[in-house]
């Protein structure tokens, strides 16, 4: 029982115990409150202070949005604008391209056909090669053309570099456009997520002080660098500028080039058109002159002829004569050769003796002279008959120089494509036919317009000097 009885005070707390028990309970309490408002105040001020900062940094996204939103437009807009310019202006240099290549194929055929003429008017005879007018302005047109094909040449290489350098910018531009407005849509799409400020300010009852918790150090992503390299603003700025600066220089200069391109062409249209007129004129004009030369000798050749007919008659009425006067003179020899015979007492210088003396120098002196004569219409026959033979060669040799004149001037022009070369060649002498008739109908103009006779048929009939003065012979 006592053993017992110990066990029971042993539970029992003395006083001063149970009162420091309690009172350290209280004091735990009250130092728990003190720590948890100590830690409740610094919370409300954080977070406060923390709201706020996301708010402002929120409103800052929004406004920088807006901002880009303005850059981009404007780019795109600037982009847009500079890459629609661009389009017609590639458009005409393909103009342009297409009209120079069909320039410089039409001058590469007249080029051809002036070739072939000069070819066909070397094949005159070797008497008829003469520097003349038409040679000259054929060389001319030659050289004209040579060169309008080289400037035709160079402008297509040109405008084939101006037509890749803007494609080329095209490119970039488009490129940079699409860039920008993708940049656009994801800005957009960035703006979509937060169309309010996602945290609000909290309505905080008991004021507090915000901490001063300065700048507000970067996210790891942002320190080591994002998966692209980000370029400064202005750089940005200056290389879209950049492009729309050099596709606007590239269309002005490729305006000008056009510009300048369809002066040369015209330029050169009008270069050779004269040069052909003056080919055209200078064939014409050649082609009259040998129809009228060739009239000329015809009329020369024709009385050469007659005059040969008349010569040999002549020559023929001569060669009678004298085989006439061949009986007298031996009769009047014999008589003279009988009466000598006569005895010396006889020999007197009678009537018969002076008349037959006189008869036999008659007939010699006759027979000299026509003899002289014969001798001389010999080498006139002679001299006749090489002037003949001359003027039918000249004659042949203008015939085949007004054939291959006619020929020269007549050549089709190789851009009409003749195609068959056998009606090529009928339409270029069915255009000489017709040229040779507007001359044979131009005649008399042309004859008093280039000769001008100085004798007649009938002098040079006599034997008399004459001719054709011209002024061009």
């Amino acid at each position: 029982m006592g053993k017992g009885g110990n066990e029971g005070k042993e539970d029992i707390l003395l006083p001063n115990v149970w009162k420091n028990k309690s009172m350290d309970t209280v004091a735990k309490s009250s130092k728990l409150r003190s720590e948890t408002e100590y830690m409740r105040d610094l919370l409300w001020k954080y977070n406060q202070a923390h709201r706020e900062m996301q708010f402002n940094l929120q409103m800052q996204v929004k406004d920088s949005l807006k901002r880009t939103y303005g850059s981009l437009d404007s780019n795109i807009n600037k982009l847009d604008t500079t890459h629609k310019n661009a389009v017609p202006v590639i458009a005409r240099l393909e103009s342009t391209k297409d009209m120079l290549e069909s320039e410089k194929q039409g001058k590469e055929a007249e080029l051809e056909t002036c070739r072939a003429r000069l070819d066909i008017r070397s094949k005159r005879p070797a008497p008829e090669l003469v520097n003349d007018e038409p040679h000259l302005t054929l060389k001319a047109e030659e050289s004209l053309l040579t060169e309008a094909i080289s400037q035709l040449s160079k402008g297509l290489k040109d405008v084939g570099d101006a037509i890749d350098a803007l494609n080329k910018s095209q490119e970039i531009i488009n490129a940079d456009l699409q860039d920008k407005q993708k940049a656009m849509e994801l800005n957009r799409k960035s703006d979509e997520q937060c169309p309010e400020p996602a945290l609000k300010l909290p309505d905080i009852t008991k004021p507090a002080d915000s901490p001063n918790l300065g700048n507000v150090p970067p996210s790891k992503e942002e320190a080591t660098g994002s998966a692209n390299t980000l370029k400064n603003v202005q750089e940005w700025q200056q290389s879209t500028q950049a492009n729309v600066d050099k596709s606007n220089r590239l269309q002005k200069s490729s305006i000008q080039l056009c510009e300048g391109c369809d002066s040369m062409a015209r330029w050169l249209n009008e270069s050779a058109e004269k040069a052909h007129e003056r080919v055209a004129k200078a064939s014409i004009d050649r082609l009259f002159e040998l129809k009228k030369m060739h009239k000329v000798l015809k009329e020369h050749h024709n009385l050469t002829l007659e005059e040969i007919s008349q010569a040999e008659h002549t020559h023929a009425m001569v060669t009678k004569a004298l085989t006439d006067l061949d009986d007298p003179l031996k009769i009047t020899k014999a008589r003279q050769s009988i009466h000598d015979e006569r005895p010396g007492q006889e020999l007197t210088e009678d009537d018969v003796q002076i008349t037959i003396s006189k008869e036999y120098g008659v007939l010699q002196e006759q027979h000299n002279f026509l003899a002289g004569k014969a001798k001389s219409l010999e080498a006139q026959l002679q001299d006749l008959y090489n002037t003949r033979d001359e003027l039918a060669k000249d004659i042949e040799n203008k015939e085949i120089c007004i054939d291959l004149d006619a020929h020269s001037y007549s050549y089709p022009d190789k851009t009409y494509d003749p195609g068959d070369p056998q009606p090529f060649w009928n339409a270029a002498r069915d255009n000489k036919t017709a040229l040779i008739e507007k001359m044979k109908q131009t005649t008399e103009l042309w004859d008093y317009r280039v000769f001008t006779p100085l004798s007649t048929t009938n002098s040079l009939r006599r034997g008399r000097s004459g001719g054709y003065s011209s002024g061009r012979f």
